[in-house]
Parts: structure tokens; C-alpha cells; sequence
């Protein structure tokens, strides 16, 4: 916690020069504002009742803890900031990956199909090896981005997924009816390592 707060008010400091230097003055920014001030009173009083407090009072045995949930803290932060990266730049190039889920090699075994229709849940998923999507049926909106448009998949569309994308799949067809082949069916399959670009 007190390494949290160490980082958050440079951070909100940062944010407030980003959103500024883009949006000027049209963008709100009272809550990074706010959050700028008082995060460093923040990481003072954690520091000082909480690290230093736990020092003086179970003596220097108890530093090397310390400074190790510090070392984590730290490590966790770098991976989230690598992940996020690595989510946006996939997302912001679902063109390129579409091209390689058409040249990606499957890795053998039976795909994993999943049947969907417009009243079907939403979720999102993400997988520990990269997948393609194959979309057999229908029509479906691929969710990348908590924020951005929902890129449209249409049958025949395939989509190279990455390890540790995660992703959505929203059918937009209507429902199966009269025995009409209606609705949405797509397909994952595992991709072969080789045929993943780094």
C-alpha cells in the first residue's frame, strides 16, 4: 500500500500533462487534480504509521519483509503496465491479426466450438496459448477494448488470438428459428507456436 500510494501522485502529475497536452482545456481533470495533492499525503502518512511504524515496533528483523513486498509491488505494477500494453497494441491492430488468423497453423486436435445468439450472454475470455477464431455462422462483434467499437466478424472472418488477449465474442444474428440456420457459431483453435509472430 504504501508503494501504491508512493507512485500514484507522480502518476496523477503525469496524467494531468497527458490529458492536457491532448484535450487542452476542454477535459475535466478535477479528480487527478485532487488525487495529485493528497496521494503524497497519502504516501507519507503510510510510510511513516505503517513501514516505519511496523520497524520500530517489531525492531530490524522485519525489514527485509518490508522491502520485499516493496520488490513485489513494484514487479506486479511492471507487469500490469506490460499487459495493458500489449492488450491496446493487439486491439489496435485487429487488422493484421485477422490476416494472420487466416495463415496461422493449427496445432491438431478438435477445435473448441461455442454456439451463440443475440440473447447469450456476454463474457470475456482469454487463453494461456494464442488461438484462432474461426467464425463459422452468423454474424458477431469482437470486443478488444473496454471502450473502443466492437470490431464486426462475419462467417468465414478468422482472428489470430495471442496468449493473454482477452477478448469478447457478441453475436449479432438473430436467434435460430424454424429451423432456419440462423444464429452465430464460431470456433477457437489452438495455434501452432511456430506460426505466431512475436
Amino acid at each position: 500500500m504504501t508503494y501504491a500510494e508512493a507512485v500514484f501522485a507522480p502518476g496523477f502529475v503525469k496524467m494531468i500533462k497527458t490529458y492536457r497536452d491532448i484535450f487542452g482545456d476542454d477535459v475535466d481533470l478535477h479528480y487527478c487534480d485532487e488525487h495529485a495533492h493528497i496521494d503524497q499525503h497519502h504516501g507519507r502518512i503510510t510510510r511513516e504509521q505503517v513501514l516505519l511504524a511496523l520497524a520500530e515496533k517489531h525492531g530490524p528483523g522485519v525489514i527485509p519483509e518490508l522491502m520485499r513486498g516493496i520488490a513485489e509491488a513494484r514487479l506486479l505494477g511492471r507487469w500490469f503496465e506490460e499487459d495493458t500494453a500489449a492488450q491496446i497494441q493487439w486491439a489496435d491492430d485487429i487488422a493484421r491479426y485477422r490476416e494472420l488468423g487466416e495463415v496461422a497453423l493449427p496445432a491438431g486436435g478438435a477445435p473448441q466450438r461455442v454456439e451463440l445468439s443475440s440473447a447469450s450472454p456476454f463474457g470475456t475470455r482469454s487463453h494461456d496459448h494464442a488461438v484462432v477464431l474461426v467464425l463459422e455462422q452468423g454474424e458477431a462483434d469482437l470486443v478488444a477494448t473496454a471502450t473502443g467499437e466492437p470490431e464486426r466478424l462475419v462467417r468465414g472472418d478468422t482472428l489470430l488470438i495471442p496468449a493473454g488477449r482477452v477478448y469478447g465474442v457478441k453475436a449479432v444474428s438473430p436467434p435460430p428459428r424454424d429451423g432456419m440456420p440462423d444464429g452465430t457459431c464460431c470456433h477457437g483453435h489452438t495455434a501452432r507456436t511456430a506460426s505466431v509472430p512475436r
